[in-house]
């Protein structure tokens, strides 16, 4: 290595950097490099000026050249780790953080980030450890006190989330989200009047997020929004995406779909050249739906979701996308429209009704499950037909349903009361309707 023109031009180098020039600065630190490849500050700078430029793939494969001379620079395995997530590159993430971890195990914020990577591929007693050893190595870390009541809350361990989110709170009394995650531990811990102000609390801090007035809405038992934020439901989702099949089929004994095509088989027999499956999940319903279809589409808002679908193997077509966005200016497009536990996540169900009717072509059939909120003990009936109760999914009336289906022109062919899983130990009951858009 010729030692003074390296000197040189990494002081040249860094006058460019200090003037803020930061284009000349890059070209520089690119020669040295090209010139030098054993020059880790040449690496180190432009991993950073890449990454200030927006050119995350850049700056990952500078500090990869980095570790390749330096291997045991533990901050430098924390910045690649950090900048693979943002990559959505979450396994080679996990190993970064990991190693920075086996080389400064007393780094609080590497494990907080190991904690958030875990807890979104659903790994949420790993990240439960995680984020408690952040905590433990620091324990006024905030954002990691709020990480860990959010994952306790979401085991459903809300008593002893709301020590964290406790802390939190106390020691930054001005952020938001501390107080949302409290509020949210504090109600399944069954405190609702102190539950109730942390999430005003919240609300008022950031009024904007209407995910948060969701919240507080079924938490108070106040007037719900019409429809689910589609921000909480896609995100609801894809953290529960990777267990979902496990959850649904084996804790809570779920059998929707399996009613759903029991019920339009008892209306029709025969099979449908266009089938759409609303809100279609990991594909639960498509399985079992797919021996009818000569073409089968899902679509759903969770892009997890649908990449779970896709494992499947039982689409035709597969989209992230709304309700609305999908039927929207499709006339007489499908033959049988499935909803499988989606519009528990709408309240005002009659643009989704309007839309269906026009998105079927005659003879066709929508086959839906909706939560029960009438006829069933001790049930309390919506004055506005829907009601949104504390599992934040509404319940329908089925007066309400049928008047839907009388003013969008489609005939009731089945309605049944089910067992559609199991909550908390009880059945939580519903309705299964098949509904036709009739021959004239």
């Amino acid at each position: 290595m010729n030692t003074p023109n390296l000197t040189n031009s990494l002081s040249r180098a860094e006058a460019h950097l200090t003037a803020g020039r930061h284009v000349a600065a890059r070209r520089e630190y690119e020669a040295i490099a090209a010139k030098f490849p054993q020059c880790t500050e040449a690496h180190f700078q432009l991993a950073v000026i890449l990454h200030d430029q927006n050119d995350l793939d850049g700056a990952v494969r500078h500090l990869r050249k980095l570790l390749e001379l330096q291997p045991d620079l533990a901050e430098v395995h924390y910045n690649l780790g950090t900048l693979l997530s943002r990559l959505g590159r979450r396994d080679e993430a996990l190993t970064a953080l990991a190693k920075c971890i086996a080389l400064r195990p007393e780094m609080a914020e590497a494990h907080n980030n190991l904690g958030i990577l875990l807890r979104d591929q659903g790994e949420l007693d790993r990240a439960s450890e995680s984020f408690q050893q952040a905590v433990t190595l620091q324990p006024d870390f905030v954002a990691a006190l709020v990480n860990l009541g959010t994952t306790l809350t979401r085991c459903r361990r809300g008593a002893q989330a709301t020590e964290f989110c406790r802390r939190a709170c106390e020691l930054q009394p001005e952020l938001a989200d501390a107080h949302l995650a409290y509020g949210l531990a504090l109600e399944q811990a069954d405190q609702p009047e102190l539950s109730v102000r942390h999430l005003e609390e919240a609300v008022r801090l950031k009024p904007e997020k209407v995910e948060w007035r969701f919240h507080l809405a079924a938490s108070k038992g106040i007037a719900p929004p019409p429809i689910a934020p589609a921000e909480y439901v896609a995100s609801l989702f894809d953290a529960y995406a990777a267990k979902f099949d496990e959850h649904l089929r084996g804790r809570l004994r779920y059998q929707t779909p399996e009613l759903i095509l029991s019920a339009v088989r008892s209306c029709s027999a025969e099979r449908r050249s266009d089938v759409l499956d609303l809100g279609c999940g990991t594909g639960l319903c498509g399985e079992v739906f797919r021996p009818l279809a000569d073409r089968l589409t899902g679509i759903d808002l969770s892009a997890e979701m649908i990449h779970a679908a896709e494992k499947r193997g039982c689409y035709d077509e597969l989209r992230v996308q709304s309700i609305a966005e999908c039927l929207t200016g499709s006339m007489d497009a499908f033959d049988l429209i499935l909803s499988s536990d989606v519009f528990i996540y709408i309240g005002d169900l009659s643009e989704s009704f309007s839309l269906v009717a026009t998105a079927l072509r005659t003879g066709g059939l929508i086959a839906y499950s909706v939560e029960a909120a009438e006829e069933v003990p001790g049930a309390v009936h919506p004055t506005a037909g829907y009601r949104l109760s504390s599992t934040r999914r509404y319940v329908h009336s089925l007066n309400y349903l049928r008047e839907l289906a009388l003013r969008s022109g489609l005939v009731e062919r089945s309605v049944a009361l089910k067992d559609l899983r199991y909550q908390a130990g009880s059945a939580v009951k519903g309705w299964i309707v098949v509904l036709e858009k009739p021959r004239a």
